[in-house]
């Protein structure tokens, strides 16, 4: 002890701290709590957990067990992107490994059920997101901004991320080690790789990253009005964009489009309680498409003519939705908008072919007019606009969310299985959200055209319009995400059922099926998200082929690894054997 401090400094420690603690610690030195009040206080918060405790008994008794629980990292590591720890431990102790990993799995899965299953959350949430909304705030993913206006959190994320120091060769061997590469390092290997594959066949990439409702309508945020033609920009696109086409891919910036659209419309590019633009923006940045793949000489116009049929809808945006505001809640109601549905001759619907040379890969901004459960119209959709303004159809291959790898995912698994979806082709369009440059998981795929195998019979494939009934045990199924947790109404898991015996047609002795159904309607979760594995259900399924046009483009959780390969049917309806 230092003896020049007197044992009243030590006992007080005023005289070492700053003005504003040595306050605080006088207020804490003069408050008192009776005894009878602190008894009280902790009994009501006692009662308080015990009371949640009791109402979420019901999820609780469900919680699967230790080996039931199949989470993010689980499929993470069974698709190659987990972290191999055995080559650095004794191999004694890779049991203990494995099963610690399994305790962990599932504390994690269980805390995931809770929180997204408790009846006390359900009950109270829409209330305090109530009171939330009524003092200016948003949700976990949604911002509030000005006069209504909701805008997606992660693009913020994305719209402030600094610049980064791209460095092509750091990013090109960072493949080996994907779980190292962040930010907008993350997409230049999937990227170039997908190019290089596209350029051995003669054909072109262009990207065209869609840019968020921040970047162009910065003022309804809160901000200044940005009044530049390119719109605002986070500070690392620039050297992004940069080393993309040093890799020798071509970028189509639509924001000089879609700010044109902006200044032509009173001001509004995007729609005012939705993540996506407004149909006016979608058109012209169609409209300027074609005429730079034209212009490029990566596309030629054919000689089709369609006609523009108008129509007005009238929906709540998305991001609304994710707000779980209470039924009849009045703050952000549904807004009209004008489509203009593309026609072909005669007023037939203008739909995507094969066999065309201009191939689009798109996600939900792609959708948005086009697939019908959205809720924004159909047959409106920036294929139907681009074709129209091609005069000729255009081949797509579009899924809502995951653009960043989704639809990729899906031409490569369709090159593996024998079907070349790229015979013919001149130029691969891909479209997807600019914020899934930083924020997204960008994933590596080959794009090898593999040679048709014949099935093993392992895994029911049933036939177009073909449907069967069995009873089944799930093995294994998909994540399915938190309503609140997504922008997009639907969302589709995938099952994978063993143990099947046939109701009516031939036996299926040892057969397995791997089937999609609809887990998430409406942003409200459907009987299917609540099965589990190790549960017999009794199944009605059908092939995915007579499914796949109208659930197909929803964003869904694919199947892991080799199991993706296997043959897919759809779960058109269950019920769960006693």
């Amino acid at each position: 002890m230092d003896p020049l401090r007197s044992a009243s400094d030590t006992a007080n420690p005023s005289p070492m701290i700053g003005r504003g603690e040595r306050m605080a610690m006088e207020e804490i030195g003069r408050t008192e709590v009776h005894k009878a009040h602190a008894v009280v206080f902790v009994g009501l918060f006692l009662a308080f957990l015990c009371g949640v405790l009791l109402w979420d008994i019901p999820v609780l008794r469900t919680l699967p067990g230790i080996a039931g629980e199949k989470t993010a990292n689980a499929a993470n590591a069974a698709q190659g992107k987990g972290i191999r720890v055995a080559s650095v431990i004794p191999q004694w102790l890779n049991p203990l490994f494995a099963e610690n990993r399994k305790v962990l799995d599932w504390i994690k899965g269980t805390e995931r059920q809770v929180d997204e299953r408790s009846p006390f959350v359900r009950a109270t949430q829409p209330g305090v997101q109530s009171l939330l909304v009524a003092c200016g705030e948003g949700g976990t993913d949604v911002l509030a901004g000005k006069d209504g206006w909701l805008f997606y959190r992660p693009s913020l994320r994305f719209m402030t991320r600094p610049a980064e120091d791209l460095i092509k060769d750091e990013a090109l061997s960072a493949r080996a080690n994907p779980a190292k590469v962040s930010g907008y390092r993350a997409s230049l290997v999937p990227i170039t790789r997908f190019a290089a594959a596209l350029r051995e066949r003669g054909i072109s990439l262009v990207l065209v990253p869609l840019w968020p409702k921040q970047s162009i309508q910065p003022e309804n945020l809160g901000g200044p009005a940005y009044r530049s033609s390119e719109g605002l920009k986070p500070a690392g696109f620039a050297a992004w964009r940069a080393a993309v086409e040093q890799a020798g891919v071509r970028v189509f910036d639509p924001a000089p489009s879609i700010m044109s659209a902006k200044a032509a419309h009173g001001g509004i590019a995007y729609l005012k309680t939705d993540s996506h633009w407004t149909p006016a923006a979608m058109q012209t940045c169609a409209a300027d498409l074609a005429d730079y793949l034209t212009a490029q000489g990566l596309a030629t116009c054919g000689t089709s003519q369609a006609t523009l049929v108008p129509s007005t809808v009238t929906n709540q945006g998305d991001l609304a939705r994710m707000l779980q505001l209470p039924a009849g809640s009045r703050y952000f109601p549904a807004e009209p908008i004008e489509i203009a549905e593309v026609r072909g001759a005669k007023g037939i619907r203008w739909l995507t072919s094969r066999a065309s040379p201009v191939l689009l890969l798109g996600d939900s901004f792609s959708n948005i007019f086009s697939l019908a459960s959205m809720g924004w119209g159909q047959d409106a959709g920036f294929a139907e606009h681009l074709a129209a303004q091609l005069g000729r159809p255009v081949d797509a291959i579009l899924r809502n969310g995951d653009g960043e790898s989704a639809t990729r995912g899906l031409l490569a698994r369709e090159l593996a299985s024998g079907k070349d979806r790229l015979a013919g082709k001149q130029v691969v369009v891909w479209e997807f959200s600019a914020t899934q440059i930083t924020e997204g998981r960008w994933l590596d795929f080959d794009y090898v055209l593999g040679t048709p195998q014949p099935s093993d019979g392992l895994y029911l494939d049933l036939a177009d319009e073909e449907s069967r009934q069995v009873t089944a045990t799930i093995t294994e199924m998909g994540i399915v995400p938190h309503p609140s947790a997504t922008v997009y109404k639907e969302y589709v898991g995938y099952f994978v059922l063993d143990e099947m015996t046939t109701l009516a047609g031939p036996a299926l002795s040892g057969r397995k099926s791997l089937v999609y159904g609809l887990v998430m309607k409406d942003h409200v979760w459907t009987a299917a998200a609540n099965l589990r594995p190790g549960q017999r259900i009794r199944a009605d399924l059908r092939s995915w082929s007579s499914a796949e046009e109208e659930f197909g483009r929803h964003q869904r959780c694919e199947p892991p690894g080799d199991l993706i390969m296997q043959p897919v049917n759809w779960l058109a309806d269950f019920s769960i054997e006693d």
